[in-house]
């Protein structure tokens, strides 16, 4: 296996394979640096918080937010899993970050959870009802997808965590 930058990366058969729990890892710390960057204060939480990754203040500590970070690299796209159909509240941000492909400075799209759960769910019942590609019916499953395009209008969004 061979590192570099911020990704575990290995060869297989000519392609390379990247490994999610460090592109993960790498989104939620982007985050933090940036709220840093900005005047707050982020703080990652331990892996088993449910849908909570970073804690977000104010920097007196006087107001404050939760995130959930999903982070992609070379696509156009992130994955949720169903809890992602009903995990909204005021308090709660999506951060979407996308880490791209030469290594540059990455993208971020915070979103309401409300916007997020209503979309998701919109769009995997869609998904249900289109036929597969051979003209089968989807088998439900746990995963949804969010696009970039969906959440293009919320790029730099940080003044919506409302610190």
């Amino acid at each position: 296996m061979q590192q570099t930058g911020i990704e575990n990366v290995t060869k297989q058969e000519g392609t390379m394979k990247r490994d999610n729990s460090v592109t993960g890892a790498a989104g939620v710390y982007y985050v933090c640096a940036e709220l840093a960057r900005r005047g707050y204060l982020g703080y990652p939480t331990l892996r088993q918080t449910r849908g909570i990754d970073v804690l977000a203040s104010s920097a007196d500590g006087s107001r404050g937010v939760s995130l959930q970070v999903k982070t992609c690299s070379n696509r156009k796209y992130w994955m949720l899993n169903e809890k992602a159909d009903t995990l909204e509240h005021d308090k709660l941000f999506y951060v979407f970050v996308m880490l791209p492909a030469d290594g540059g400075a990455p993208t971020f799209h915070i979103v309401p959870s409300a916007f997020v759960a209503k979309r998701v769910r919109e769009g995997y019942v869609r998904w249900l009802q289109e036929p597969g590609v051979k003209g089968q019916p989807h088998n439900e499953t746990s995963q949804r997808v969010i696009s970039l395009h969906e959440v293009a209008d919320y790029r730099d969004r940080w003044e919506l965590l409302g610190l």
